[in-house]
């Protein structure tokens, strides 16, 4: 029997699946949030060990004991570590409260999407710039036990000054001019798009003349190098939290790592902008640490919808103002019948691949693409598939976080639209933590829902690798490890099972 014969045969066995996928080596994790990919147990260790506050109501965490006119009853809010009595209770109310295990969504008065969201404001306090190192290294030591070659991690939110560096009247001025050009969000005609570009131009002129953001650019570079020096000195766990319940060790020459900078887009447009502007530089000041950009944040938030084509049209200028277009992935088309009009289903993605700058002028803002899950309802979606295709724009599938936040899973997911139409694809992970999952059960359920044979698996764990941000030296460095241990792999597989490889 073959190996690809063997693989046929347990595809329906999720234990003999999981067992198999485990074992291989699936390249990298494009699509990771630093915050969101630690488990719940991570945040509960350091929040014992910083002796925080949490409100048991609302899984809350404070530095200090909160104003009482603040919290619904100051009675629920007490200092960690608990008593050792009530260790166990505490630690699992807690695990529920920040991430997805147990939901019970008649407990909770919005939706999934509006419970996942809110889990980054409960555990803030533990995701200090302080606390990312022993973040850093969870992912680390995760990847590691999974045979992950490669991580690139949504990672350190860029923090401008007040206004924007920008005195208070003209940033109000400023952000009243987009919202005038913002008044309707859906189809606008090309010379809309090109007033949005003049604007967010004009912005950012007034950021380089003055150099109001160069302290913050500074600081955001500092912080990245921080974060990648405490993850490139890792030593097995003895430069991180001592306390946790480790069972393995992992070190610097195990996985390879970068960072990508983001901007949210629930913000006002002027700090969008200096967001995005912060992180692009940056990126010029480290390209070996800071790879790329990323937009986060709900896609169906109201800002994220009323300002969608002004985004655009930053990332745009961002794209154009350099010698070279910056890497940039997109969170785009996280949306599905139900969360919003279907009339807003129609165009995020096109507007991120096929961005209309005047009537002749068209340019793809996003070197991949993240969910993708709207592609169906989008205008034009046979030729955006097609140019995914063309273009090599790889989409990032994240299906646990499209079930659970969108409702969105089997045939109503895009899978086999983009399969179908070989448009690249990636499997990632997204929050991991958060959502309890990890890039084995990712695999394991693309492979069960979508019947996917083994050389298609291996097409995806080397598309994680030739899709990734890395310098084209990094590049073919880690996909030699990556194809040196799926040569072992299969030589096991042959060893173990007496299989043979063809």
């Amino acid at each position: 029997m073959t190996i690809n014969e063997y693989f046929k045969s347990i595809k329906t066995n999720k234990a003999k699946l999981r067992q198999f996928i485990a074992a291989m080596p699936k390249g990298g994790d494009l699509h990771n949030h630093l915050t969101g990919a630690a488990y719940a147990e991570l945040y509960f260790e350091i929040a014992c060990k910083k002796k925080l506050y949490v409100d048991y109501s609302t899984g809350k965490l404070y530095t200090s004991m909160p104003d009482p006119s603040t919290v619904s009853d100051i009675s629920k809010v007490k200092q960690l570590p608990p008593d050792p009595k009530d260790l166990h209770e505490s630690r699992m109310k807690l695990i529920d409260k920040w991430s997805i295990r147990n939901y019970q969504p008649y407990k909770y008065s919005l939706g999934p999407d509006e419970y996942f969201f809110s889990e980054f404001g409960m555990f803030g306090a533990a995701a200090s710039d302080d606390d990312l190192p022993d973040l850093l290294h969870e992912a680390m030591l995760r990847a590691k036990e999974e045979n992950v070659q490669y991580l690139e991690i949504i990672g350190i939110s860029p923090k401008a000054p007040d206004y924007a560096g920008l005195s208070e009247a003209d940033y109000n001025d400023f952000n009243s001019k987009f919202i005038d050009l913002c008044d309707r969000y859906n189809d606008y005609p090309p010379n809309m798009q090109v007033a949005l570009e003049d604007l967010s131009r004009r912005v950012v002129d007034i950021f380089k003349s003055t150099g109001c953001l160069n302290t913050s650019i500074d600081n955001y570079v500092a912080r990245n190098v921080a974060l990648a020096d405490a993850g490139r000195n890792a030593d097995g766990c003895s430069k991180f939290l001592t306390s946790r319940f480790d069972t393995a060790q992992v070190t610097a020459d195990d996985v390879v790592f970068r960072f990508q900078g983001y901007a949210s887009r629930t913000g006002d447009p002027v700090m969008v902008l200096a967001q995005l502007y912060i992180v692009y530089e940056a990126m010029t000041k480290i390209p070996d640490i800071l790879v790329g950009c990323n937009f986060v944040a709900a896609e169906n938030s109201e800002n994220s919808m009323r300002f969608y084509r002004a985004h655009m049209a930053m990332f745009y200028l961002m794209r154009t103002m350099y010698t070279k277009a910056p890497n940039t992935a997109l969170h785009a088309g996280e949306l599905t019948m139900g969360l919003i009009r279907p009339e807003h289903l129609t165009y995020h993605i096109g507007a991120a691949v096929n961005y209309q700058s005047n009537a002749t002028t068209y340019i793809s803002l996003a070197d991949r693409i993240g969910h993708g899950v709207d592609i169906a309802f989008e205008h034009n979606s046979f030729n955006i598939i097609k140019l995914l295709k063309e273009k090599n724009i790889a989409v990032e599938i994240n299906l646990t976080s499209n079930e659970f936040i969108l409702g969105v899973k089997d045939d109503t997911h895009p899978f086999m639209l983009y399969k179908d139409n070989e448009v690249p694809m990636v499997i990632s992970t997204d929050d991991p933590g958060i959502l309890r999952t990890s890039l084995t059960e990712e695999f394991t359920l693309a492979v069960q829902r979508y019947d996917l044979d083994y050389t298609f698996v291996k097409k995806l764990t080397e598309n994680s690798i030739d899709y990734s941000f890395l310098s084209n030296t990094d590049k073919e460095a880690v996909k030699k490890d990556y194809q040196d241990k799926f040569i072992a792999f299969e030589d096991m597989l042959v060893k173990t099972l007496n299989l043979t490889k063809e």
